[in-house]
């Protein structure tokens, strides 16, 4: 048994009312920031960090035991089996932004990507939930992508009115991004990668 996209969909949106009931409250506090541990992806995992993720994991194990199988791959905890072997993944970062969301800096978000194979062509259903503006973006392939429940319409034109980015390595990244940001009329450098 599986389920559809639009019921995956579902799903995660329960789980980021969930999210968004809790994380903001601790974003910026004194306990956000605590550091428990390096996580599997190698990266510092901070309380904040696994505290979202144990509401997503809850929230997963719930549709296990529905009979679902599937194959949870998280920035913190790794790789967690669920049910019998099947080729349907969850990758999670559990803040995006873990560094603004321990600070309270308004850029921190959950992602999580539904794939049927092990490439990113293969994601189902991507869902974001901006932690810090109750905003929540989803994706599903083949039918568009939505923002809070509306439908998300793009535009085409060979100009962009304005490029915003992240700069992991800004050495590196901004070089790299300066033809993208030339052709630009405005250029803003905010907070997460999601």
């Amino acid at each position: 048994m599986q389920l559809s996209p639009s019921q995956w969909v579902e799903e995660l949106r329960k789980t980021g009312k969930k999210l968004l009931e809790i994380i903001p409250r601790v974003a910026g506090s004194a306990d956000a920031s605590v550091k428990l541990r390096r996580g599997a992806s190698g990266d510092q995992t901070f309380y904040i960090d696994e505290m979202a993720e144990k509401i997503v994991v809850e929230a997963v194990e719930k549709i296990s035991q529905n009979g679902i199988s599937f194959t949870l791959i998280s920035e913190e905890c790794g790789i967690k089996k669920f049910g019998t072997e099947n080729n349907i993944k969850i990758l999670l970062d559990p803040i995006d932004g873990s560094n603004n969301a321990k600070r309270g800096v308004p850029y921190y978000a959950t992602s999580i990507a539904i794939l049927d194979g092990e490439r990113l062509r293969d994601i189902l259903v991507g869902y974001v939930v901006d932690l810090s503006s109750n905003k929540e973006y989803w994706a599903i392939r083949g039918e568009g992508s939505w923002c809070n429940g509306e439908r998300i319409i793009c535009r085409s034109s060979d100009e962009f009115d304005m490029v915003a980015f992240e700069a992991s390595v800004p050495a590196k990244d901004i070089e790299r991004l300066m033809p993208l940001l030339k052709s630009s009329r405005k250029v803003r450098c905010l907070g997460a990668i999601a």
